[in-house]
């Protein structure tokens, strides 16, 4: 799950969800791996 789509997410729960993410660090993991080289943060939301 992306964090930037969750919290631009028009879901009114997402609250919670987002700081549930933010205690864990979760940006942070996605950042280290970025730089670990595991993968990277460029993405398009294709809606199916």
């Amino acid at each position: 799950m992306r964090h930037d789509a969750v919290v631009n997410a028009k879901d009114e729960g997402k609250k919670a969800l987002i700081e549930r993410m933010d205690s864990r660090h979760g940006i942070h993991t996605v950042e280290s791996a970025n730089k670990l080289g595991i993968g990277n943060r460029e993405y398009e939301i294709i809606n199916i």
